[in-house]
């Protein structure tokens, strides 16, 4: 695990460092090829984060719920990108994954920018649940 101090404490600080470590399984098992145990853990993930940033008791600072609201977007985008069989979505790329999660891991340490391009993000955002969607609007705020 990860020892997490600085302008990030307590609970907030507990939350990331379990979803960097969840970041690293998803990672790890998507890596591997293990694409339902890869997807359980970037949709938990997502789902986690969705939870925290809407609950009123946690206070993540401004650029923090940005970045936090971006990695939702991402993990969600890479589920999406790892079930689909086609071909046909580009998707986030399980290198975008390794630098999120390098980048997760000093978020409570520092203020740190966010890895993978927002057009990026934007491109693959269509094809996005509605959930996300509303959470893609919240980047824009």
């Amino acid at each position: 695990m990860v020892a997490l101090s600085g302008a990030m404490e307590g609970q907030e600080s507990k939350l990331v460092e379990q979803w960097y470590d969840g970041l690293g399984r998803a990672a790890g098992f998507d890596s591997w090829g293990q694409v339902i145990e890869a997807v359980d853990e970037y949709e938990k993930l997502a789902r986690q984060v969705r939870v925290a940033l809407d609950d009123d008791k946690l206070k993540f600072t401004e650029p923090q719920a940005r970045f936090l609201n971006r990695t939702m977007i991402i993990a969600t985008l890479r589920a999406k990108a790892a079930t689909d069989l086609t071909g046909a979505m580009e998707g986030v790329s399980l290198e975008d994954i390794r630098a999120v999660a390098a980048a997760l891991k000093l978020l409570p340490l520092e203020a740190v920018s966010f890895p993978v391009e927002i057009a990026d993000i934007r491109k693959y955002a269509t094809t996005t649940a509605s959930s996300s969607s509303s959470a893609m609007r919240k980047i824009d705020e």
